[in-house]
């Protein structure tokens, strides 16, 4: 690591090596030792590289800014391609010219986490990665859609974040009955999630929407009632509104985080699921009261969190639901912090009957 003068003669062999790193090494330009045990590869910033052996052994590789010599895309295709590889977990960060030779079948990878990298990569088909657990697409320039065709997929956990041209899922839905998490990020052109959520995606834990512009609504059908976590980011008010009919009404969510929302009153009547415990609202720098009415028919509420949300003015009048057992309110609230302390607040009275209070890191005995 870090040896800036190192150019070359690493060991040709060594018999008992199970993880080699190399980082930060630019000017190294040699062949990799050759190991029949190595298990772990991990390659940062270490020029120009050989690989003059069969990686069998390999389980997890990691490679960012290198350049493998002959050329990485057939480094790449050549090791992913081999008979007998056992890869199961291959991480590429900050390599543009990588390519995947989307071809064959990669039975063997369980995790793919691609950042940076990739920019031939423009549709991913899931179907040759039937054994696939975990799916990380970030900062993918020209990826644009995702494939499907076989329908018997190990996918848990998918994530595609900043990647400018993605727009679509597979026609038919994103047809994965194992997906737990499934988060979406500043994807610019993504107008719609995918179709039958509440049917394809039955085992959906926690779904995650940050500053998609364009989503407006959620998919036909709402979602999953096995849903248990709600992150709500940067979205539109239209998206927010829709969840009146997106919810089933045997819903699992218990917690809800709204961040960042242009909204002055939240939530409407109606609009939150009954078997809501937790609520988190975060950032919304325009929010100026909350909405009685939309929280007095939470019966399981119990934790409300308010978080630098600086121009609520002050809490409902008629108080908050008596469901409620913990109140946060955190970060830039001045306005509410001060009229919430204790015992002269304008609205300490409306929380006295909270079991807990915490103003920053200040339970209610101290505030």
């Amino acid at each position: 690591m870090r040896c800036p003068n190192l150019k070359d003669k690493l060991p040709e062999t060594l018999e008992c090596l199970v993880s080699l790193k190399i980082c930060d090494c630019k000017q190294l330009v040699t062949s990799v030792p050759f190991s029949p045990s190595i298990s772990e590869l991990r390659l940062t910033n270490c020029g120009k590289l050989k690989f003059n052996y069969h990686l069998s052994t390999l389980k997890f590789l990691y490679i960012r800014q290198c350049y493998i010599e002959g050329s990485s895309v057939d480094w790449t295709g050549h090791t992913l391609s081999e008979c007998g590889t056992n890869i199961k977990s291959l991480k590429i960060e900050d390599c543009p010219t990588m390519h995947i030779p989307l071809c064959g079948c990669y039975s063997f990878l369980v995790k793919l986490d691609i950042t940076s990298s990739c920019d031939s990569l423009t549709t991913f088909p899931l179907n040759l990665f039937p054994n696939l657990d975990f799916l990380d697409l970030y900062k993918c320039s020209s990826f644009e859609m995702i494939s499907q065709e076989n329908e018997h997929l190990k996918l848990t956990s998918l994530s595609i974040g900043e990647c400018p041209k993605f727009a679509s899922f597979p026609k038919g839905g994103l047809s994965t009955p194992r997906l737990q998490h499934f988060d979406i990020s500043k994807l610019e052109n993504l107008k719609s999630l995918p179709k039958c959520m509440h049917v394809l995606l039955p085992s959906l834990y926690k779904l995650s929407i940050d500053d998609c512009p364009q989503l407006e609504s959620f998919s036909d059908g709402g979602l999953p009632s096995s849903l248990r976590n709600l992150f709500l980011v940067k979205c539109s008010k239209l998206l927010i509104n829709s969840l009146k009919w997106a919810l089933p009404t045997n819903t699992s969510l218990s917690n809800m985080y709204i961040q960042e929302l242009d909204v002055e009153f939240f939530p409407n009547q109606g609009l939150l699921p009954i078997s809501l415990t937790y609520l988190n609202i975060c950032g919304c720098r325009n929010l100026k009261q909350l909405d009685y009415k939309g929280l007095e028919n939470l019966p399981s509420l119990r934790t409300l969190s308010l978080n630098n949300c600086p121009n609520i003015q002050c809490l409902p009048k008629e108080g908050l639901p008596k469901s409620i057992s913990t109140l946060q309110i955190l970060g830039n609230c001045s306005l509410l912090k001060q009229r919430c302390k204790k015992p002269n607040g304008e609205d300490y009275r409306k929380i006295a009957q909270i079991e807990c209070v915490m103003i920053d890191n200040y339970t209610s005995s101290d505030v």
